[in-house]
């Protein structure tokens, strides 16, 4: 499996479309993007209740936005008024729309989110800020494969390489439904043989973010476009 890191094209939110069978849509934002409707009125009260006293904090905001943006668009696509929407989960906690053909999948730090929306086909999503620990290789005994260590410690820049490998993993995770899972070694991107198929099975973009951050997706179908928009202050709908 290639784990490099890609450097993708993100193009301004004001050509964003619905998509469809062709195309598989990532939507990149943050504190400065400029939605095309104000995002509080898009959240529902229990999801202003469980923001509680956050829903002013960076933090909060980011994840205000992420919801409603979320809601927005797959009102958009289902042609329904966004508030009327109910989401489940699964018992992994991952998001779906009850008889709907619009998968999705989330993901957020302190200061950006990433979605991803596609139609047929299950999405996994992760973005995370990389930053140096001492707390690396304690994480890396405990939740990479001896074959993932050995990439993480095969390059100069040990700390893009562990993330490369935490997004991928994550995101594989969420698009297979599995969630997060006791014995993550066993989940190895970079296994041979039995296991490397069913993992081959996936498609793996991984990529730096506008703002610098490490994601990855992945998705179920190798032939459809991936388009990456960036929901900038300047995007226009």
């Amino acid at each position: 499996m290639n784990m490099n890191l890609l450097q993708v094209n993100w193009v301004r939110g004001d050509e964003v479309v619905v998509p469809d069978n062709q195309n598989l849509f990532v939507f990149y934002g943050d504190n400065s993007s400029v939605l095309p409707f104000h995002w509080p009125d898009y959240l529902t009260d229990k999801e202003m209740q469980t923001m509680g006293g956050h829903a002013s904090s960076s933090v909060g905001k980011i994840r205000g936005m992420a919801r409603a943006f979320l809601r927005y668009y797959c009102a958009l696509y289902l042609q329904k008024p966004p508030l009327e929407l109910i989401f489940h989960t699964t018992e992994s906690g991952k998001p779906y729309l009850p008889g709907c053909g619009l998968h999705f999948n989330v993901s957020h730090t302190d200061f950006s989110f990433l979605i991803a929306f596609a139609t047929k086909q299950p999405v996994g999503i992760d973005l995370e800020r990389p930053f140096p620990s001492p707390d690396l290789p304690d994480v890396m005994a405990y939740a990479f494969s001896a074959a993932e260590i050995e990439f993480v410690q095969s390059g100069d820049d040990t700390t893009s390489r562990f993330y490369t490998i935490w997004t991928a993993k994550e995101a594989y995770l969420k698009a297979t439904g599995s969630g997060l899972v006791d014995h993550l070694p066993e989940v190895d991107l970079l296994a041979s043989g039995e296991a490397q198929s069913a993992i081959s099975r996936f498609r793996f973009h991984s990529f730096f973010s506008p703002g610098g951050e490490i994601g990855c997706l992945v998705s179920g179908r190798s032939d459809t476009e991936i388009c990456f928009y960036h929901l900038s202050a300047a995007s226009a709908f």
